[in-house]
């Protein structure tokens, strides 16, 4: 039935991706470049570990988040702009 009613309504559907979340959290917190290429790289080396494919993608995002901002020794660890 659902799929009947988005076809006729022309809709795609898909499935949020690591990067979907990736660019919206870049673009929350403002970061800087250091920031953003650091999160993208940790957020690549989680998608080459087959163990975390039972993550939510978010999930991925929010622990490449964190590590970032240890890694660059940048505070507060985890602020409100980064509660998407």
């Amino acid at each position: 039935m659902e799929k009947s009613v988005v076809g006729k309504l022309e809709w795609t559907l898909t499935i949020p991706t690591v990067y979907v979340f990736l660019v919206r959290f870049v673009k929350a917190v403002e970061a800087d470049k250091k920031m953003e290429n650091m999160v993208y790289f940790l957020a690549e080396l989680d998608l080459m570990q087959y163990a975390m494919i039972m993550f939510f993608p978010s999930m991925l995002v929010a622990s490449a988040a964190h590590a970032a901002r240890c890694i660059l020794s940048k505070t507060p660890l985890w602020g409100c702009e980064s509660q998407l």
